[in-house]
């Protein structure tokens, strides 16, 4: 006849869903069990083992999102408590994590007067964005001299440089769709939506430094007649600099 043995059940289980971070260079997922988990964490025993998971490691899928723009990295993962079997206790899941590619707007304020002096005020913009003028010029920059602060005065013609800055390293910069206005409906292009000057008059060519995390822009002070200020606006549009999200942006 057959020996039917006994069942030995896995005394532990998953207690609610996964918890995920979409971090730089991985997906780390954190996984909270009802009793203490020792497997592979004999020296740090926990009740949240966590794992992290490579992008493209582990069959991990990559897909490019046109609408909304940005990158999918999915995977499927399955969470074991036995070494070798698949039991009960068990679970499956798909992670993803999607990285956007976003388009925030950026304002500085330019108060220009005939009088020697203006009162020159840059605001931040988007989290993690900033837009700043200062006295100085690029070939400063060049020359490896920083910017220095912000200024808060300057006279007509003096020569000002534009600055913006995004701290995300995962990211890059195009500065677009820039313009000049007077607060009372007296608009003029400066910066077209492929990020080229219209008039260099107004303002120079953008340069961009090597990690695309910072563009400039130079500008000699202007203002429109009878009027007591200028406000630039500027579009900043983020890439993602992996995979080359960024090539034929900025």
């Amino acid at each position: 006849g057959w020996r039917v043995a006994n069942t030995i059940s896995i005394d532990n289980e998953i207690i609610g869903e996964p918890d995920i971070e979409c971090l730089e260079d991985e997906i780390r997922i954190w996984v909270k069990t009802r009793k203490i988990f020792a497997d592979d964490f004999a020296n740090q025993k926990t009740r949240k083992p966590h794992f992290d998971l490579q992008f493209g490691a582990c069959g991990m899928k990559s897909l490019r999102s046109v609408d909304p723009r940005g990158m999918y990295y999915g995977i499927t993962v399955v969470v074991s408590f036995h070494p070798l079997f698949i039991t009960k206790v068990d679970q499956a899941y798909h992670v993803k994590c999607f990285f956007e590619e976003a388009n925030k707007g950026l304002t500085a304020e330019l108060g220009v007067s005939m009088i020697p002096t203006t009162e020159l005020e840059a605001r931040h913009g988007v989290p993690g964005c900033t837009y700043s003028i200062h006295s100085s010029t690029i070939d400063e920059l060049d020359a490896g001299r920083p910017a220095g602060q912000p200024i808060q005065f300057a006279r007509v013609g003096d020569r000002v440089l534009h600055q913006w800055h995004c701290n995300d390293q995962m990211y890059g910069v195009l500065i677009n769709n820039c313009y000049v206005t007077d607060g009372f409906g007296k608009k003029s292009d400066v910066i077209d939506d492929k990020g080229c000057v219209i008039d260099p008059i107004l303002i120079t060519g953008i340069r961009y430094s090597s990690d695309l995390q910072r563009a400039y822009a130079e500008s000699s002070v202007f203002k429109f007649a009878d009027k007591p200020g200028v406000w630039f606006f500027c579009q900043v549009q983020m890439c993602m600099k992996k995979h080359g999200m960024c090539d034929g942006i900025t």
